[in-house]
């Protein structure tokens, strides 16, 4: 259904997904569920993008648990770099 718009498609880890939520929190100060940490990922996992400047990435959701978030930070820390 979604084909024609597409352009490309990626795939990342489950824990680049926990390493992306860990830097929202720690650099952005944003809480965000793994969904929605899912575009960081992939900007994390790929620092040079072939894509061009000026990319965009729409985070929404925070539905985790606090406990949770917690413990993903501590397993991830400070890893990832801003582009």
């Amino acid at each position: 259904m979604c084909r024609e718009w597409l352009d490309d498609v990626r795939l990342v880890t489950e824990d680049e997904i926990a390493n992306a939520m860990a830097y929202a929190l720690r650099h952005e100060h944003v809480v965000l569920e793994g969904a929605a940490a899912v575009g960081i990922a992939l900007l994390l996992a790929n620092p040079e993008p072939e894509w061009g400047e000026g990319v965009a990435v729409l985070c929404t959701g925070d539905n985790i648990d606090v406990d949770r978030l917690l413990t993903l930070a501590k397993r991830h820390p400070a890893e990832g770099t801003a582009s």
